[in-house]
């Protein structure tokens, strides 16, 4: 049987996958920008590769790493109210970040079906 992880192990952890979290919606936000993809924007090629090969890998390992924040910082809460209860809190923040991805990441799709356009249309600049 492991030993129980200590409440600053579990914040370095979530402090990693909450810079991760940041790497996501900025990830997210150039995807979603049409000039990002265009030669216009003067974004590097090996930038719109990242994007374009590490967006959902990223997203996956930033959805594992927000619910195993969650559950370790319940474990904690179990043991010691006040350490796990600041630890919620960050956890709730990493949430609160991944479901404003995921609604940035839709909304241009929802609009579009709404609208009767394909599903990843663009207007043009």
């Amino acid at each position: 049987m492991s030993r129980p992880r200590s409440a600053s192990e579990i914040l370095a952890v979530m402090g990693v996958n909450g810079l991760a979290g940041l790497l996501l919606f900025a990830s997210t936000v150039l995807r979603e920008t049409p000039e990002f993809w265009l030669n216009v924007g003067g974004y590097p090629v090996w930038l719109r590769n990242l994007v374009y090969f590490g967006h959902y890998p990223l997203l996956f390992l930033v959805l594992a790493g927000t619910a195993a924040g969650s559950l370790l910082a319940w474990r904690v809460c179990a043991r010691h109210r006040a350490m796990g209860t600041g630890l919620l809190m960050f956890s709730a923040l990493q949430w609160v970040l991944f479901v404003i991805i995921l609604v940035v990441m839709l909304w241009n799709n929802v609009d579009n079906l709404l609208h009767g356009r394909p599903v990843h249309y663009h207007p043009p600049p």
